[in-house]
């Protein structure tokens, strides 16, 4: 199980944003498999080991493990297919503990965890956010940049460069799924390139 390093009080005041981190580094912080071992004394059976799991459901009785656990963008997601529950270590702390709200469970979880300084968390979480939002605008500008090129293209002589654009879309595409900067940023190039030559 992982510990947090702790300093000061929890401010019970804290806002609806800096709770969001919170909860969001603890549960990348706090293994969820973990937790149902030491809280409900549990064995969690490993099908894909860090991966993925299985165990009967600690909610509600059953015979047969219906609680699959997996690995999520480093994130342990629980979905019981018995009972319908699903979600993360807050979510199943709420419902084993039979709490109120996610709030309850998450100061539930910073007390188990010894948490009492949770500012080095959540700007943990703002910061982690503040990157993917960079990335994301960075794969975004390079799309627009690609797509203005590939549109001069078609402009300039649209029989001689609708099949390369149409084939240059399809890659750009699968570029954006994958969250590729670099290969947008090839595909520019080839664009650019194509448009120095034509």
């Amino acid at each position: 199980m992982t510990k947090i390093s702790s300093m000061n009080k929890i401010d019970p005041n804290m806002d609806l944003s800096s709770l969001r981190f919170l909860m969001d580094s603890l549960v990348k912080t706090i293994s969820l498999p973990d937790f149902i071992e030491s809280e409900v004394g549990c064995d969690v059976i490993w099908t894909v080991p860090e991966v993925s799991a299985k165990c009967c459901c600690p909610l509600h009785q059953e015979g047969e493990p219906s609680f699959h656990i997996n690995l999520r963008d480093g994130v342990y997601i629980y979905h019981c297919f018995g009972c319908g529950g699903k979600g993360t270590v807050v979510h199943f702390c709420k419902e084993y503990h039979g709490l109120r709200n996610k709030l309850e469970a998450i100061y539930y979880l910073c007390k188990k965890y010894n948490i009492e300084n949770t500012s080095d968390l959540i700007l943990e979480g703002i910061k982690k956010v503040a990157v993917k939002v960079d990335e994301q605008r960075l794969i975004e500008n390079a799309n627009i940049l690609v797509s203005n090129q590939c549109r001069m293209l078609l402009r300039k002589n649209f029989e001689l460069n609708k099949t390369w654009v149409a084939t240059t879309y399809r890659r750009l595409n699968e570029a954006l799924s994958n969250k590729d900067k670099t290969e947008i940023d090839k595909i520019g190039y080839e664009a650019s390139n194509r448009m120095n030559l034509r």
